[in-house]
């Protein structure tokens, strides 16, 4: 039976899913943390951080079980 991993922003992340919806909306998440904590940064520090400078760049990767 497959299981499904994320990579974000070129890391793997541990977490392992058993379907392809779970590993999406883990995905999501990071997705929406990494926004949030850019946001969060700019208003600390204006012009430092922008949400525009993280990368939201994910992949779902089917790998098999041991």
């Amino acid at each position: 039976m497959s299981k499904y991993k994320v990579w974000f922003n070129d890391e793997e992340m541990d977490a392992v899913f058993d379907t392809e919806e779970e590993a999406e909306e883990y995905a999501l998440y990071l997705v929406s943390c990494t926004i949030d904590g850019a946001e969060t940064l700019h208003m600390s520090n204006p012009g430092d951080y922008d949400e525009d400078d993280y990368d939201e760049d994910y992949e779902i990767v089917e790998v098999e079980e041991d």
